[in-house]
């Protein structure tokens, strides 16, 4: 069973005491802050965006755009509020295998997450795992990147199984399987509706001493780009636009850095606003702000390494507006033996605890799945992830989905059905 916290309450009082509760044990952004070294380039990047957001400032007060911009955000925020999940059921009844009845699908509705449960034995959990780490080398060398982003990467000592197994299942046999498993892809088709396809697929691992993932939620997963990678084409709640399975590859404790969701947060979608405000607005965001929070959000938007970081800056900023909510939720942190999964809304507000322990590292695999009729990196011809020198882009056309569900009758994305579609073939290394 997982480890449950006791922290659901109704009123904000106690939700104050939810978010001290789950910033535990994270540094804060200041902390990185004060161990960044920039260059002198970076430094002048810098001072010159200080000095344009200041004008905007400036022109934005004497316009009467600050005004303009809270009654626009507000707007938005208010569409983000009170937000539901409501599955799309099979165009025909399925008799045993993993298909979810009633009382699941509507138990998922309510909270968000379903399981664990279990899909691979611990010995096939951790002989995959140790397949993965076998291939180290070889996903090294057939990546889904542009070479400049490697390279970076390397030298900053990034370059690990977190971004090198992103996508690999496309020509790994062991994660294919994994991922177009029946007791995974026959619950996804009882929530997404009998079409499913499997858009992004990546690794976890969290070694001994690594940190904690910040909480954070994701609908339509902007994340470094100016665009959403996922664009649906039918009326969806934001929630249910993609799923995430979430499978243990080893045991995962408290310890070794554990899955934590906040059931039913899903309700607020006003995080990933704030963090798309940001993202698309940037100079307005930041106008908006203080002059002293200017520098410290312009250093973790321009130079942090992970996402993560630029989330955990926007979920400081903005938590306090959340308790209320997350004292009516609450926190669960999903103990797991090797093989089990969960399923959950991505825009649950979700994270991980670090890794304490002295030798046990954790491995995790998710699978990111949609309906076909969602269309992935929708126009878009490079996505974007961040590093320590700034953004780098890469291609996306070899980024394939993986059907796994049904029939794809809209042909909207690059779809494959097989492992090893030369279709989807990495770029390699040089």
């Amino acid at each position: 069973m997982p480890h449950t916290n006791s922290v659901a309450s109704s009123d904000a009082g106690q939700g104050m005491d939810t978010l001290d509760a789950m910033m535990r044990g994270f540094p804060s952004i200041d902390d990185y802050l004060r161990e960044q070294r920039l260059s002198l380039r970076q430094r002048w990047k810098l001072r010159a965006y200080r000095a344009a957001i200041a004008a905007r400032r400036t022109w934005l007060r004497a316009t009467g755009g600050m005004t303009r911009i809270s009654e626009a955000v507000a707007a938005e925020e208010q569409r983000r509020v009170g937000l539901r999940l409501r599955t799309r059921p099979l165009r025909a009844a399925h008799a045993g295998g993993h298909y979810l009845g009633a009382d699941e699908v509507a138990r998922f509705e309510r909270d968000g997450l379903l399981g664990p449960f279990p899909v691979l034995t611990p010995d096939e959990a951790r002989a995959l795992a140790a397949d993965v780490r076998a291939s180290t080398e070889d996903f090294k060398d057939n990546h889904y990147y542009g070479q400049e982003f490697a390279d970076i990467q390397r030298r900053q000592g990034f370059w690990n199984l977190d971004w090198i197994a992103l996508y690999q299942a496309l020509r790994h046999q062991g994660l294919w399987d994994l991922t177009t498993h029946p007791a995974i892809v026959q619950r996804m088709a009882s929530l997404l509706g009998d079409d499913v396809m499997c858009w992004r697929n990546q690794v976890f691992e969290k070694a001994p001493g690594d940190a904690g993932t910040i909480w954070h939620q994701n609908s339509v997963f902007q994340e470094n780009s100016r665009a959403h990678k996922l664009a649906p084409t039918t009326a969806v709640d934001p929630g249910m636009v993609q799923l995430t399975a979430w499978v243990a590859l080893s045991d995962v404790t408290i310890e070794n850095g554990a899955l934590r969701v906040v059931v039913g947060s899903f309700v607020d979608g006003r995080l990933e606003h704030a963090y798309e405000f940001a993202r698309n607005r940037t100079q307005d965001f930041m106008a908006t702000l203080d002059p002293d929070q200017v520098d410290r959000f312009l250093r973790v938007a321009l130079f942090a390494p992970t996402n993560f970081m630029k989330a955990q800056a926007m979920f400081e900023l903005n938590a306090p507006r959340f308790a209320a909510m997350l004292g009516r939720c609450e926190v669960r942190d999903l103990t797991m033996r090797a093989g089990e999964a969960i399923i959950f809304s991505s825009l649950n507000m979700h994270g991980s605890f670090a890794n304490t322990s002295a030798a046990d590292t954790r491995l995790a695999f998710a699978g990111r799945y949609a309906n076909h009729d969602v269309r992935a990196y929708p126009g878009q011809t490079f996505d974007v992830f961040p590093t320590a020198t700034g953004e780098v882009r890469f291609p996306v056309a070899p980024l394939a989905c993986i059907h796994v569900h049904g029939e794809d009758r809209f042909g909207h994305n690059h779809v494959v059905r097989r492992c090893n579609d030369p279709s989807a073939r990495p770029g390699r290394a040089r």
